[in-house]
C-alpha cells in the first residue's frame, strides 16, 4: 500500500501543471504593464505608483570581427566597423580587447584596432595590436563609467594597418578575429 501511495504522489508531481507565475505586486504595489527589456530592473515611479523598468544591469557582451567583414574590402589603410549602438544615457563601464587569430595577409606587417565612438576613434579604448601573435597575456582592458554623450550613438572599432586592407572588392587579409568584451548599462 505504501509503495502504491508512493508511486501516485510521484505521478501526481510529474503530471501537475506548474501555476502560471505572474508578479502583480511587489512589497504590496503594483508591477505597471511594461515589459522590461533585456537586463533592465525595476524601479519604483512615484509619479504611476508602480515599479516600471528602468536603466539595466551592467552586463558583459561579447562581440567578435573577423577578417572577413566586409569593411576589409575597403581600399583603405583604416576602416572602421560598427560593433553596436549604445542607447541613451548608456554607460560604458569596462573594456576588454583581444584576438583569438592574430590579423594576417598578403603585405599586412601592423593591424592595431581601437574603440570609440564614431567621432573618437579611441574614446573608449586605444589602439591595440592585433597583429601580434595570440597568447593569454595579448590583450587590452579598458574601465571606467563613461559615454561620450547622454545620447544614442554607435559604438565603433577602428582598425589600422600599414597597408589597405583590400582593393574595393576583396580583402588581402587571410586571417584575423577581434574579440571585443564591453560591460555596459543604460542609467535611469
Amino acid at each position: 500500500m505504501k509503495r502504491l501511495l508512493l508511486l501516485l504522489a510521484v505521478a501526481a508531481c510529474v503530471l501537475a501543471q506548474p501555476p502560471s507565475t505572474n508578479a502583480r505586486r511587489l512589497q504590496g504595489r503594483a508591477v505597471c504593464a511594461t515589459a522590461p527589456a533585456d537586463t533592465q530592473v525595476l524601479g519604483w515611479n512615484a509619479a504611476s505608483a508602480c515599479w516600471t523598468p528602468i536603466g539595466t544591469v551592467a552586463a558583459w557582451k561579447s562581440y567578435t570581427i573577423p577578417y572577413t567583414d566586409a569593411a576589409f574590402k575597403a581600399a583603405a589603410t583604416a576602416v572602421s566597423v560598427v560593433v553596436f549602438q549604445l542607447p541613451a544615457k548608456g554607460a560604458i563601464e569596462g573594456i576588454r580587447l583581444k584576438h583569438s587569430v592574430a590579423f594576417a595577409g598578403t603585405g599586412i606587417t601592423s593591424v592595431t584596432c581601437s574603440l570609440g565612438d564614431g567621432t573618437s576613434h579611441t574614446a573608449y579604448a586605444p589602439a591595440f595590436d592585433v597583429f601580434q601573435a595570440v597568447s593569454n597575456t595579448a590583450q587590452a582592458w579598458d574601465g571606467g563609467a563613461y559615454s561620450t554623450t547622454a545620447a544614442a550613438h554607435n559604438v565603433t572599432a577602428r582598425c589600422t594597418a600599414n597597408v589597405n586592407f583590400g582593393n574595393g572588392s576583396a580583402t588581402v587579409l587571410t586571417a584575423g578575429s577581434l574579440d571585443l568584451h564591453v560591460q555596459w548599462a543604460v542609467l535611469p
